[in-house]
């Protein structure tokens, strides 16, 4: 993996711990998360654990490429770092580890905003941002579905 592709990664899962520190995720909160990108980074900004297991996703793609949000469910005993330490050294956006699933891969063209939601069980899941040109893999953010009964 190039050292751009790797900084890019790594610059992109920090921002993503601290838009959620910064944005009180440590709590249980509505089922509602935001991913914003740039151009160069994708931003966070929604609780780290949601309490519903319908959850609303807004993508703000403010570039002038198409950026593509996957959500995975990770296995348990699995943790976001575990993910963000694969992509590092991932042959690309499709190489990924056989304890993450993929819940949806959901494309927002350049400059649009797209809303879409998912019906999730309870569990461990992580955001990565995939951009085309140039291609680069991002993971942004953890977050965990406490469903009550």
């Amino acid at each position: 993996m190039n050292r751009r592709l790797f900084a890019s990664i790594f610059s992109g899962a920090l921002l993503g711990v601290l838009v959620i520190a910064a944005c009180g995720g440590n709590g249980e909160g509505g089922g509602s998360l935001e991913i914003t990108f740039d151009g160069t980074d994708c931003g966070f900004r929604g609780p780290e654990t949601v309490s519903e297991s319908n959850i609303s996703v807004l993508i703000d793609n403010q570039a002038a490429t198409v950026v593509t949000l996957n959500v995975l469910r990770l296995e348990e005993g699995r943790s976001f770092d575990d993910l963000a330490s694969h992509i590092e050294g991932a042959e690309g956006p499709d190489d990924l580890p056989s304890w993450a699933s993929s819940i949806t891969a959901t494309p927002a063209a350049a400059g649009e905003k797209t809303t879409f939601g998912m019906a999730l069980t309870a569990g461990s899941y992580a955001l990565v941002c995939v951009t085309e040109l140039p291609l680069g893999v991002q993971a942004v953010a953890p977050f965990t579905v406490a469903v009550e009964n």
